[in-house]
């Protein structure tokens, strides 16, 4: 986090001020906590410490670009039949789905944290991206999926 004419944090400010969305993976040497917590509280995507273990930082780089992606993929929401040229689509015309589409709207507008509850493929990770790009933080970055599990239950699908 010690450059010679800034710190870490002036960068990471300077780079979320070309586009927020891009995920920031901070390394440092320095072992205070302070620091650490300050990078994640203004939405670094990871803080690593040196001397780096090269598979944890394959990992969280890879996980960083498929987060960048996943932000600039447009979230879909359709009444028309399907297309297959349209990847990640929320497709239905149904009340049940119709409801879906209010809700999304009402949640999108607000600054409130949104709990999606479902079975696996239901299609939860479409609809937070759908919440995402319709909200006044699309051109923000996202901060991944907090998937939380019962008792008993995979913490990931």
């Amino acid at each position: 986090m010690r450059l010679p004419d800034q710190s870490g944090l002036e960068v990471y400010h300077g780079i979320r001020e070309v586009d927020a969305r891009i995920p920031v993976i901070f390394v440092t040497l320095a072992k205070t906590a302070d620091t650490a917590i300050e990078a994640m509280k203004q939405g670094a995507f990871d803080y690593l410490f040196k001397p780096l273990d090269l598979t944890q930082v394959r990992r969280v780089v890879g996980d960083a670009l498929e987060v960048g992606r996943r932000m600039r993929a447009p979230a879909v929401v359709t009444e028309t039949p399907p297309n297959p040229d349209v990847e990640g689509a929320i497709l239905g015309g149904c009340p049940a789905m119709r409801e879906v589409y209010k809700a999304i709207g009402r949640v999108a507008g607000q600054d409130v944290t949104v709990l999606i509850a479902g079975e696996t493929g239901t299609g939860k990770e479409l609809i937070a991206r759908a919440i995402y790009q319709h909200s006044s933080r699309a051109n923000a970055p996202v901060h991944g999926p907090q998937l939380r599990s019962h008792p008993g239950k995979p913490a990931r699908e």
